[in-house]
């Protein structure tokens, strides 16, 4: 089992820290000129302690509640959620059964999925309600 002060010795080997805590850290990664955020954060998950891996995707009306419900139905890395009002990729891994390249991977691929979630919105998801009521006098 890694504990919280290796994942942190770990991580900042290898990834660029913005912020640090004893129990989180926060990544800016460079993707395609983006700042991808990347909050690493160690926290007892369903009674087990975990490393809770949050990627950014965007402002919470970014992506619809059904398609992220859809999303998240099939998603391989993470699911998608609300932390303070921004959507985010969230994936948990538990500490006790935790390798190096684990880490790594959760690092790389929640970063890479929220960019590419990112990229694919073309705009902002509207409510069903709202759409009729906004595009009702086309139909006239």
């Amino acid at each position: 089992m890694m504990t919280p002060a290796e994942i942190q010795e770990l991580v900042g080997d290898h990834w660029p820290v913005a912020k640090r805590s004893s129990t989180a850290m926060l990544l800016v990664l460079d993707l395609d000129g983006y700042p991808q955020k990347v909050l690493l954060e160690t926290a007892a998950e369903r009674g087990r302690p975990g490393l809770v891996v949050v990627a950014e995707v965007g402002p919470s009306r970014l992506i619809g509640p059904e398609k992220a419900l859809e999303y998240n139905a099939t998603a391989e890395t993470g699911a998608l959620a609300l932390a303070r009002g921004v959507l985010v990729l969230r994936q948990v891994l538990p500490l006790d059964a935790i390798a190096a390249e684990d880490v790594h991977g959760a690092i790389r691929a929640g970063a890479v999925e929220a960019a590419r979630l990112r990229r694919t919105v073309s705009r902002p998801a509207m409510l069903p309600e709202l759409s009729r009521v906004t595009f009702a006098h086309l139909a006239e």
